[in-house]
């Protein structure tokens, strides 16, 4: 899950680039302080949500698979599997007649 934590940077940096171009276009466009923050506000939140979608999905491409090797190596440990000879099988039966 170490590969996914990159994606956490996603959405903050989102939300900034889209609030430093609202800066930049409404510094441009000469607004009032009362509509540049709203619009600051406004492309701030839109941008950040649009972040965590973007993460999300991309976690759901780039799921991590459950690790099989763990699972692999319990079933294929030889401490689980027990081999009986086939001499036991007599001892097991005569004991059992005695």
């Amino acid at each position: 899950m170490k590969k996914l934590d990159k994606t956490k940077l996603i959405p903050p940096f989102t939300a900034l680039l889209a609030s430093l171009i609202s800066c930049v276009v409404s510094i441009v466009q000469q607004v009032d302080f009362a509509l540049f923050v709203k619009r600051l506000a406004i492309a701030a939140a839109v941008f950040l949500l649009i972040g965590y979608i973007v993460r999300i999905a991309l976690w759901y491409v780039f799921k991590p698979e459950p690790e099989e090797s763990e699972e692999e190596d319990k079933e294929g440990s030889d401490e689980d599997v027990t081999i009986e000879e086939p001499g036991n099988e007599d001892d097991n039966s005569s004991a059992e007649d005695n």
